[in-house]
């Protein structure tokens, strides 16, 4: 799903601007499209349009309606084809307004009029026909509707209620796939609102389905009622969306197409919200066995290959108004269709307790440098350049409650702790804390949610050991890196699984297999890491978007350690200055924060040992 392809609009064509004055004259105004200077003006079919800031570029606005004295008294029910388009373009840190209508197919519910008139979705002003005409438009008068009253709200918020998302203990959707945090997702969510939500839903092909919404003022929670709002399905996917549907209106049924060609030619559906804030639509899929998916893929769709994928969402079309927007990704599939896995909490940590305190030592030792394997497995092994202490580790007080590794520059040595450094060159205090001993972990899904440290020099962590490497030694054991990052490399996450080769001892029989992931700064905000780990398999994911797998079949050995338990590591050291690789960026002080440490049961599989 390509942003050049999603957005409503590219350009503004043929812009005659006056230095003069900040109104302009115009050939063409599409909504979105970039325009030149903050306040400039300009009138165009019916709207006025401003040229306003939507984070760091200048985008024409979707306009208000200029009085007209022709304006129809009200619209009427139609089903318009859509004219041939024109060239188109987990959560954002600037919300810009609502995408504006695009070309499309819609299909509107109102009052009826005595006359069959065209108008616009956005009655009372009738909008030019383009050219060349299309063909007649066929009217359908609908029953009448409330007339939508209207609301002050600057934000609204649409959350799909039907079909009803249900919940696991880690708050992961148990029917619905969750890909609110992937990047395919939300890399485009600053051009819809600040609170974008994507679930992808597998649905039997050729079966009615409901879907519904509730809409509220994104304020204070309050229900809209009257509110007029339009289903939109097929849009804004790269053009790719190749679901049809009947949906019926009046006793009518209208075809809903599929889009191949344009990412805007999406089909819009008018309804109003009831007292509640509710709004329904029934939708017939018309996919078939022939072209449809077989059940299930469980990744992210990707409407360039899949048969059957159509992306529904819900808009008020209002300008001015902040659209905090659920969409539905849609796979019609044959086949048995599954849920995702459920996930029942074992253990946590969430590092709640005054500001200052240490972290909890049922759970957790905080280490000094020292390579023996008693010493939770060994620590300060790769030349690094800082002491471990355990001062460096504190809980920050908050509400929320976070742990904070804080690593220092020093000019001379803490009064405890050694440097292994074998150049007796280290520089820095951090801190190091692991379970050994106290908490072991089998199988389950095992997350972090954690913000990274800023600034080259840091070598940050969540891992795990097995606990027999006291008795084993490593690599026989095994080691599980869940994340790891040097931070010279600010947007790049990655993973590992470190095991022997055959003969025990270190080291000439050690070998891993990594993986990673580039995305946004992971110490800008945080993210949580996860290991899901069932028998002979282990994941990796970021944002619960997997991008390592692995196993017993597919490495290099034919001893996999992973089905004994690990116990888990978190820490923060300073990569050996002795090179170019990583090097000090210059800071003074660098955290790593830890908000929590959740162990699941993924269907019922997975142990925590406690003492």
């Amino acid at each position: 799903m390509k942003r050049n392809r999603l957005l409503h609009g590219i350009t503004a064509i043929a812009l005659l601007a006056s230095s003069m004055s900040s109104a302009i004259a115009v050939t063409k105004i599409v909504p979105g499209a970039k325009c030149n200077k903050a306040g400039l003006t300009a009138s165009y079919q019916g709207k006025k349009y401003t040229c306003i800031r939507s984070g760091k570029l200048l985008r024409w606005n979707k306009g208000v309606l200029i009085s007209s004295p022709k304006a129809s008294a009200s619209p009427s029910a139609k089903v318009t084809p859509s004219p041939k388009p024109t060239a188109t373009p987990k959560t954002s840190p600037t919300a810009s307004t609502s995408p504006a209508p695009s070309p499309s197919t819609s299909v509107e519910q109102s009052t009826p009029s005595p006359t069959a008139q065209p108008s616009s979705s956005h009655a009372p002003v009738p909008a030019p026909v383009p050219a060349p005409v299309p063909a007649p438009v066929p009217t359908l008068t609908a029953t009448p509707t409330p007339t939508p009253t209207p609301t002050v709200a600057t934000t609204v918020s649409m959350r799909i209620q039907a079909p009803l998302i249900e919940r696991n203990s880690d708050g992961s959707p148990k029917n619905f796939y969750d890909y609110s945090s992937n990047s395919r997702a939300s890399d485009w969510a600053i051009y819809y609102g600040s609170q974008l939500n994507t679930f992808l839903k597998h649905l039997p092909a050729g079966q009615s389905f409901t879907i519904s919404w509730r809409v509220t003022d994104a304020s204070n929670g309050a229900a809209l009622p009257n509110e007029r709002v339009w289903l939109l399905v097929n849009g804004n996917s790269a053009g790719k969306q190749l679901a049809t549907f009947s949906y019926v209106l009046n006793t009518q049924a209208i075809i809903i197409p599929a889009n191949n060609n344009s990412p805007t030619g999406e089909t819009q559906i008018e309804g109003v919200t009831d007292s509640q804030g509710l709004v329904s639509f029934t939708l017939t899929n018309l996919n078939t066995s022939a072209n449809s998916d077989p059940c299930c893929t469980n990744t992210l769709p990707d409407p360039n290959t899949l048969n059957a994928f159509s992306n529904i969402s819900l808009t008020t079309k209002r300008p001015y108004t902040r659209e905090n927007r659920d969409f539905l990704w849609a796979d019609f599939v044959t086949g048995t269709i599954t849920s995702p896995p459920s996930y029942s909490l074992l253990w946590s940590d969430e590092f709640t307790g005054a500001g200052g305190a240490s972290i909890n030592s049922a759970n957790w030792t905080a280490r000094y440098c020292g390579q023996e394997a008693s010493n939770g497995g060994g620590t300060c092994h790769n030349n690094e350049s800082q002491y471990f202490v355990p001062e460096a580790i504190a809980l920050d007080g908050s509400v929320q409650g976070n742990a904070v590794i804080t690593a220092t520059r020093i000019t001379s040595p803490p009064t405890s702790g050694s440097c292994l450094n074998v150049s007796n060159n280290c520089s820095f205090t951090s801190g190091r804390f692991d379970t050994q001993g106290k908490v072991s972990f089998q199988y389950g899904k095992i997350d972090a949610r954690i913000k990274m440290p800023a600034g080259s020099g840091n070598w940050a962590a969540f891992w795990g050991l097995g606990t027999n490497i006291v008795s084993e030694g490593w690599p026989v054991s095994g080691e599980v890196d869940i994340a790891e990052q040097w931070r010279f490399q600010s947007n790049r996450n990655t993973g590992a699984i470190h095991y022997s080769t055959g003969a025990a001892g270190c080291c000439s029989n050690h070998t891993y297999d990594a993986g990673d992931v580039s995305g946004v700064d992971y110490s800008a905000d945080f993210h949580v890491y996860s290991l899901i780990w069932l028998p002979n398999s282990i994941s990796l994911a970021v944002d619960n978007v997997v991008f390592f797998t692995k196993t017993a079949t597919s490495v290099r050995t034919n001893l996999w350690p992973f089905n004994a338990p690990i116990f888990l590591i978190l820490n923060n050291a300073i990569s050996d200055q002795s090179n170019s690789f990583n090097p000090w960026g210059g800071w003074s002080s660098s955290t790593m924060v830890i908000d929590y440490v959740r162990a699941y049961s993924i269907n019922g599989v997975g142990t925590v040992t406690t003492g």
